[in-house]
Order: structure tokens, then C-alpha cells, then sequence
């Protein structure tokens, strides 16, 4: 797969879990955190020119903090919005964990 088309794809996913969300919010403090989260990880990838570990690492804490909100948290998402969760969520464990690894492994593993 060609590194562009890494970013391109997971912008697509964030942005249509974006959309869905949009219809769904009612204002709590989680869904500010995540709102915050989805806003910032689509400007980062949106700037980017290619894959770096800057734009992986930025892919892994969207990942990292809304698997939180949606676990833990009190994220409440609808069927809709958590549809475009899990499709980014399968994205990321098929492709970006395998290039995480390329770059050192998971930002995770190195806390």
C-alpha cells in the first residue's frame, strides 16, 4: 500500500466518524475531549505531506484516547457513530499497527 494512501484513508474514516458524530452530540465533557480529538487529528493528517512518525504517532493517541472515551469513558456514540468507530478501529489494527511497527513499535509499548 502506498504510504499517501494511508493518510488519505484514515482521514476519510475519521471524517465520516466525524459526520455521524455531529448528529449525535449533546454537549458533555467527554464529547468535547473527543470532539477536540477528531478536530486535531484531521488538521495533522490534513497537512501532511507524507507518512512520517509524526502522523502515526498522531493516528495512535486518536486511537489511544477514543478507545478510552468509548470504553471507560462516557462517550455514548449511535449505532451510526459507532459503526464509523469500529471501521476506523479495524483500519487501524489491519494497517496502522503494521507500520507502527516499521517506525519502532506502538507509542504505546514505548510509554
Amino acid at each position: 500500500m502506498e504510504k499517501t494512501q494511508i493518510i488519505q484513508d484514515v482521514l476519510a474514516l475519521i471524517q465520516d466518524l466525524n459526520q455521524a458524530f455531529q448528529a449525535d452530540k449533546i454537549g458533555t465533557a467527554d464529547e468535547q475531549r473527543f470532539q477536540h480529538n477528531l478536530t486535531e487529528t484531521t488538521r495533522i493528517l490534513s497537512e501532511a505531506k507524507s507518512v512520517t512518525n509524526a502522523e502515526l504517532i498522531a493516528i495512535e493517541k486518536f486511537h489511544r484516547s477514543t478507545s478510552f472515551l468509548v470504553g471507560l469513558g462516557d462517550l455514548r456514540l449511535s449505532e451510526k457513530s459507532r459503526q464509523a468507530w469500529q471501521a476506523f478501529d479495524r483500519y487501524y489494527y489491519q494497517t496502522i499497527r503494521e507500520e507502527l511497527k516499521l517506525y519502532g513499535g506502538s507509542a504505546i509499548a514505548q510509554i
